[in-house]
């Protein structure tokens, strides 16, 4: 189930880097059998398996356990991508959040969810569970990246209030490189950064730039989004959202920008009900965690949302 094409157009400004720090981007690609010619002016295409293996990679053979935190600390905006682009050029750091969240669907099928409470603003940064765990460096390459936005677009630091991380152990000099409080065994890997410094202007905001960049970059998440149908699209939204509830018909539909009405609507005009695509879900999902995952039925009645054991058994015998 992890075979959905990551769009990978990172590799220009990610082999300068590497390059300065020492590592050979070619052979990282060698070292996951990434076998096929890549031109870094042009955009290629990796697995979520081989993305995160890449990862994984880099990881292995860098002798620096903060690497992680300085590629997303010490990219360069000049070569950036037109989704980080767009980001950078937007009026406000929360804008340039919000954009970048939207954009970052045409790269690769995270989600970054952003959630303001008590004068915080939490940064979510999540895989659908599918695809297993994300490797230790991607996520700290992926909150550096969001300080680094906002130091580069403010023209200032960016001080985070704290940050919250799933594993149970951090290497020497990881709190000191972060420069704020760092919480371990966390439930999620979170980036929380103060509501004043969220609404922050950027110093880099361009219209004109903005005017070039949102309507090509709209068009392709419309292309996107308008190759596969409403059901396919619930159905992988469900994927996403699914871990330890029962999604419902409104959590979906707004997913989707669109009212539950719609939503409805418009898979009735499929021949579809949001409960049968559920049902679905549920029914593809079990099946993966039990054969390849071999989660017991306790656990994959947690991940799918059932009330009980018992719930999740008797849909399961129907299936």
């Amino acid at each position: 189930m992890s075979q959905f094409k990551v769009s990978c157009r990172l590799p220009a400004m990610l082999s300068t880097l590497f390059h300065s720090k020492g590592i050979n981007f070619d052979n990282l690609l060698q070292a996951i059998n990434y076998d096929q010619q890549v031109n870094f002016r042009d955009e290629f295409f990796l697995s979520v398996d081989e993305y995160f293996q890449f990862w994984r990679v880099l990881e292995s053979v860098s002798e620096n356990p903060l690497i992680g935190l300085e590629i997303g600390m010490e990219i360069k905006p000049e070569t950036f991508d037109p989704v980080f682009l767009a980001a950078l050029a937007s009026n406000s750091y929360q804008d340039a959040l919000s954009r970048f969240a939207r954009y970052k669907q045409l790269l690769y099928p995270a989600n970054i969810e952003i959630i303001q409470k008590n004068k915080e603003v939490l940064i979510y940064h999540q895989w659908p569970i599918q695809y297993g765990i994300e490797p230790t460096i991607l996520a700290d390459a992926e909150m550096a990246f969001v300080l680094r936005l906002g130091r580069l677009g403010t023209q200032k630091k960016v001080q985070p209030v704290r940050i919250e991380l799933t594993r149970d152990a951090l290497p020497a000099g990881y709190r000191n490189k972060v420069g704020c409080k760092v919480k371990l065994k966390a439930k999620n890997n979170v980036l929380v950064i103060d509501e004043e410094t969220y609404q922050k202007p950027f110093l880099t905001a361009n219209q004109g730039l903005l005017d070039l960049l949102d309507d090509p970059l709209i068009k392709k998440l419309d292309i996107q989004s308008g190759q596969v149908s409403i059901s396919q699209q619930v159905k992988q939204v469900l994927v996403n959202i699914i871990t330890g509830q029962k999604p419902s018909l409104e959590r979906v539909a707004g997913e989707l920008a669109m009212s539950p009405r719609s939503l409805q609507r418009k898979l009735k005009e499929e021949g579809n009900t949001f409960n049968n695509l559920l049902i679905d879900v549920r029914k593809e999902l079990a099946s993966y965690y039990m054969k390849h995952k071999k989660l017991q039925k306790s656990e994959v009645a947690y991940l799918l949302g059932f009330d009980s054991v018992n719930s999740f058994y008797r849909a399961y015998q129907k299936w």
